[in-house]
């Protein structure tokens, strides 16, 4: 059964398709197979968070919110709903917690 979320559009540089991600299965795969920057702190969280949701610890809104921060650390614009883009601007408590 898969958790899903609202799409997350990844927009990629020019000629190459954008990359919908509407669920905890297919933000995990992206993040562990293809991600461009996978050393930053965004990066590991929203890891966590991925297999945290499928052990039932964490919501899917939770993880949807870290893929998006994950995104935006690696310099990929994201479009939450049809034509908004992040702009990479977030405050310290929009931060999903990571417990290490």
């Amino acid at each position: 059964m898969p958790h899903d979320f609202p799409p997350v559009r990844l927009k990629l540089k020019t000629g190459i398709d954008d990359i919908i991600i509407s669920s905890v299965e297919e933000a995990a795969e992206e993040l562990l197979t293809d991600w461009p920057g996978d050393e930053g702190d965004r990066f590991y969280e929203a890891v966590k968070a991925c297999f945290d949701c499928l052990q039932g610890q964490l919501g899917t809104e939770i993880v949807r919110q870290a893929f998006v921060q994950a995104a935006v650390e690696a310099g990929i614009s994201v479009e939450l709903e049809a034509g908004q883009l992040t702009n990479g601007l977030e405050t310290e408590t929009s931060r999903v917690p990571m417990n290490r």
